[in-house]
């Protein structure tokens, strides 16, 4: 997914950073994105009640890897919750919105590492 999106971009002006506060439910998520060119994710989800037949460890490997492939940093911070299922899919959505925000179009020099 990273390697595809980062083709979709590659040349393009975008706006570099994204980020979304996600609530569903009794959980709330908070999502940055910086397509910065550097990989590392953050990923603080820690729900009170296991989702069956799910591991959350997936979450978290599947977020690190879209972060390398796509040079990103990716934070992913649970604000409350007690359901997986909520904060998984909190979580999820937040990344979507902060995704769509970093990847938009933008006219502004958002950085000018490497140019000065």
């Amino acid at each position: 997914l990273g390697e595809e999106l980062r083709k979709k971009i590659k040349g393009r002006k975008i706006a570099r950073f994204g980020n979304a506060i996600m609530p569903m439910d009794d959980a709330l998520v908070l999502v940055a994105v910086d397509i910065s060119g550097r990989a590392y994710a953050s990923v603080e989800l820690a729900p009170e009640e296991g989702e069956e037949g799910f591991e959350l460890t997936l979450v978290r490997e599947f977020l690190w890897a879209l972060a390398r492939t796509l040079n990103a940093t990716i934070h992913v911070k649970q604000l409350s919750g007690v359901n997986a299922h909520h904060v998984i899919e909190a979580a999820f959505k937040g990344l979507g919105v902060a995704l769509r925000k970093a990847l938009g179009e933008s006219e502004r020099l958002e950085s000018t590492k490497g140019m000065i």
